[in-house]
C-alpha cells in the first residue's frame, strides 16, 4: 500500500467533518479534485525538473518542503476542537483473566 492510499480514507473524512454542513459536498468534492490534479500534475513537473537539472529538482522539493511544513503547523487553526483534540477511546484489554479498562 502506497501513503496516499493509507491517508486516503482519514484525509476523506477530516475534509468532511471540518466542513459546513450546506457546503459539505463542495468542500469533498474541492479536496477530492486538489489530489487528482496533483497526482497528474507530480509526475509532468518532477519530470520537466530532472530534464532541467537535479539542482533545479533539490531546490523545488526544498520550497515544497517547507511550505508543506508551515502549512501543515498552520492548518489546526480554526479547526474544531473535535479535530484538534479528538476523544481517546478507551479499549478494554485482558490481562490475567481480567478485563481492565485502558
Amino acid at each position: 500500500m502506497t501513503g496516499a492510499t493509507l491517508a486516503a480514507l482519514p484525509t476523506g473524512l477530516l475534509a468532511g467533518l471540518v466542513a459546513p454542513v450546506p457546503d459539505r459536498g463542495l468542500f469533498i468534492s474541492i479536496f477530492q479534485q486538489s489530489w487528482s490534479v496533483s497526482n497528474t500534475a507530480g509526475p509532468l513537473v518532477i519530470g520537466w525538473l530532472l530534464s532541467v537539472g537535479v539542482g533545479w529538482l533539490w531546490a523545488f522539493m526544498t520550497v515544497a518542503l517547507i511550505v508543506g511544513g508551515a502549512s501543515f503547523l498552520l492548518s489546526g487553526i480554526g479547526l474544531p476542537d473535535a479535530v484538534n483534540r479528538p476523544v481517546r477511546h478507551n479499549v478494554p484489554t485482558e490481562r490475567s483473566g481480567q478485563v481492565t479498562n485502558g
